[in-house]
């Protein structure tokens, strides 16, 4: 007789796990992109983080349940949306945060009915995402060659605001989001004709070549 209850975290995890070995696939048959596994990397830290703070999540098999129990049940994934999405906005994370999580939270339940096959009713499905647009703010070249050059505001930094800095100009020189930053190693860096460039491939769709060399320009 299949189980009726379940804990949400352990389940998470074997989603995670299945979609990291190649287990768990796109509907297109390719491997799930690993910016995606890093989303849902974050959403198992936050899920984490909030049960440090309330009660462990159930999830009912809802295959036979009576119409009273569905009634509660509603409830309850009311009240779990309701404390999930308040958590972050606790802890200070903004629309477009909460957004990508809750798809994850999504994508996880999705999982559940047509992989394990467990009824999960479909409660999950009034899980809104939020999102916002934000607005697309530029510097000006005078401003960027300040953050480049001035070393009386450099030497006014702390560490960890230097290292911001630095990975900001690279970031505006190069043209390269941060996630592609991070991922940077020795490797990318190439010398030619005396120059040294950047040779990298976006993890998102860009708007140049998907393979192009950056020089370096500072």
């Amino acid at each position: 007789m299949r189980t009726r209850e379940y804990l949400l975290i352990p389940l998470f995890e074997e989603f995670i796990n299945d979609t990291t070995s190649g287990y768990r696939l796109q509907r297109n048959g390719k491997l799930i992109k690993p910016a995606s596994i890093d989303n849902y990397h974050a959403a198992l830290r936050l899920l984490r983080k909030f049960e440090t703070n309330h009660k462990q999540v159930i999830i009912r098999n809802q295959e036979k349940l009576s119409q009273k129990e569905m009634i509660k049940e509603r409830k309850y994934w009311k009240q779990f949306y309701f404390n999930f999405t308040k958590y972050p906005y606790d802890l200070g994370c903004f629309d477009n945060y909460v957004g990508s999580i809750i798809k994850c939270i999504r994508t996880f339940f999705n999982w559940l009915e047509r992989d394990q096959l467990i009824a999960i009713g479909r409660f999950n499905k009034d899980f809104y995402v939020v999102k916002e647009d934000i607005p697309v703010i530029t510097l000006q070249l005078e401003q960027l060659q300040f953050l480049i050059r001035d070393k009386n505001f450099e030497h006014s930094l702390p560490t960890h605001l230097k290292k911001a800095k630095d990975l900001f100009i690279t970031g505006c020189t190069v043209a390269l989001r941060f996630g592609d930053l991070i991922r940077l190693k020795w490797p990318n860096i190439e010398k030619m004709n005396g120059s040294c460039y950047l040779s990298t491939v976006s993890q998102k769709k860009p708007i140049l070549p998907p393979a192009s060399c950056f020089p370096i320009l500072y």
